[in-house]
């Protein structure tokens, strides 16, 4: 049974330290871009400008 557990908690590690490679590698092909970073922070931006204005009574549909 624990060796199985081991098994199991060695994949998990192994994924998760795959997947922050990834997303390291994302991020920094995205803030060597300006134009890619430019759009990235208008949508980001867009998001939480929505966010907000759904938390504010009135303020959006």
């Amino acid at each position: 049974m624990s060796d199985t557990l081991n098994t199991i908690l060695t994949a998990i590690g192994t994924f998760f330290a795959a997947f922050l490679e990834w997303v390291g590698s994302v991020v920094t092909f995205i803030t060597d871009n300006p134009l890619l970073l430019i759009f990235v922070i208008l949508a980001i931006a867009s998001i939480v400008i929505s966010m907000v204005r759904s938390w504010i009574p009135g303020a959006g549909v």
